[in-house]
């Protein structure tokens, strides 16, 4: 009798659809890697531990809330600004 233990399972389509709708596909080996491979073993995770689970995991902290929130119904990350202030343009108070 074979033993299947080694065998990666495959990810369930609706965990792949959700990774891929958020951008995040790139995170799809790293989860099969750790036999998360559908949205109810994500969602067990919890929502108050997530993010630093996540980051356990090499995930970024915007990638993670973003994913957060779509799980858990929780507000949506706002976007990192574009341009820092300080960096095109403005004197700064060293000339």
């Amino acid at each position: 009798v074979a033993i299947d233990l080694l065998v990666p399972r495959m990810m369930e389509d609706a965990l792949s659809d959700l990774l891929a709708g958020l951008g995040l596909s790139r995170y799809a080996p790293i989860f099969e890697e750790e036999a998360i491979t559908e949205v109810a073993l994500l969602k067990s995770i919890g929502s108050t531990t997530f993010v630093s689970s996540m980051a356990e995991l090499s995930m970024d902290e915007y990638a993670a809330e973003a994913l957060r929130a779509k799980l858990f119904g929780a507000e949506a990350p706002r976007s990192a600004p574009s341009v820092r202030p300080g960096l095109l343009g403005e004197e700064s108070d060293d000339e």
